[in-house]
């Protein structure tokens, strides 16, 4: 972490994730043994503040775990990516969120999660406190609930992004879009928002949106930058994917770094590409971090 930056605030999930692969051709019937169940730290927000910290962003996770056993080994992975914890809720009641990934043989996954209620008290501490705040990132679940960040935006000029995976796409809540400066979403998302499978039509759907960045994930494939009705794409590199679990929240958590060192957008595009298509070439969102090629450094 880079504390010369601006800090920068994730707001959102934080799961303990347990991951299994798994045969395509086993069923809901069956009772089997697998040969390892990943256990490791998760959800979108924790996810994508310890890519962004790690590469060197200033990075304050908002988010709350349980006070038991598993919250110990969360708190430890935040220390050890340099993830700011200060403002992160310990519930003296209750269990830290636990989540259940299945990997097919491709690298798909199917994610099982609990609900998550998100407090605002903290997060509007940090906003009245902090004078020079480089961006705050929300999960997509929080669109349903950010009214209270939204309402006081303008009055401490700050900048705010969202990862649309896992938003309900409600009038009201893709009216609350035109707040947010960064927009990141997977192709899957595009198409869930707008009820068109090309890109390009797609994206002309959302002329409302024409002045906020809006970056979209295509897979293996690489990512789309559009801004203005004008789009930038960098093409990913091949990867030998085990598990594409986070691969988004790495993209996101560098594309904010990026952000953070005022680069020039088709770099960062190409670098975050990088990030992400590594991530996928192991088990665990976070796990490969000091086994990657840093391509910021």
């Amino acid at each position: 972490m880079n504390n010369q930056l601006k800090p920068s605030a994730f707001v959102g999930y934080t799961n303990f994730d347990l991951t299994i692969n798994l045969d395509n051709n086993e069923n809901i019937n069956d009772r089997i043994t697998v040969d390892n169940i990943s256990r490791n730290l998760g959800g979108m927000a924790a996810n994508t503040a310890c890519f962004s910290s790690f590469l060197g962003n200033n990075s304050f996770i908002f988010s709350s775990i349980g006070k038991d056993g598993i919250s110990n080994l969360i708190l430890e992975e935040f220390e050890k990516y340099s993830v700011d914890t200060s403002y992160l809720i310990q519930r003296k009641k209750g269990f830290t969120n636990i989540c259940i990934i299945l990997v097919d043989l491709q690298g798909e996954r199917k994610i099982i999660s609990e609900p998550f209620s998100f407090q605002y008290n903290k997060l509007l501490s940090f906003v009245k406190k902090k004078s020079d705040i480089n961006i705050i990132h929300f999960d997509g679940y929080r669109l349903i609930d950010c009214d209270t960040i939204i309402n006081i935006k303008n009055q401490f000029k700050f900048k705010m992004s969202i990862d649309l995976d896992g938003a309900e796409f409600t009038n009201d809540n893709i009216q609350k879009l035109k707040y947010f400066d960064y927009i990141f979403m997977n192709k899957r998302t595009l198409t869930e928002l707008t009820s068109e499978k090309k890109v390009e039509y797609a994206l002309n759907k959302l002329n409302f949106l024409n002045d906020k960045h809006i970056i979209v994930t295509l897979s293996d494939k690489g990512a789309i930058y559009f801004f203005n009705k004008e789009s930038k794409f960098a093409q990913s590199k091949k990867f030998n994917t085990i598990d594409s679990t986070g691969a988004g929240d790495a993209f996101a958590g560098s594309f904010l770094y990026g952000l953070s060192l005022g680069l020039p957008v088709y770099e960062n595009l190409e670098k975050s590409c990088l990030v992400a298509g590594q991530s996928t070439t192991f088990n665990g969102s976070t796990k490969f971090l000091y086994k990657m090629k840093n391509p910021f450094s």
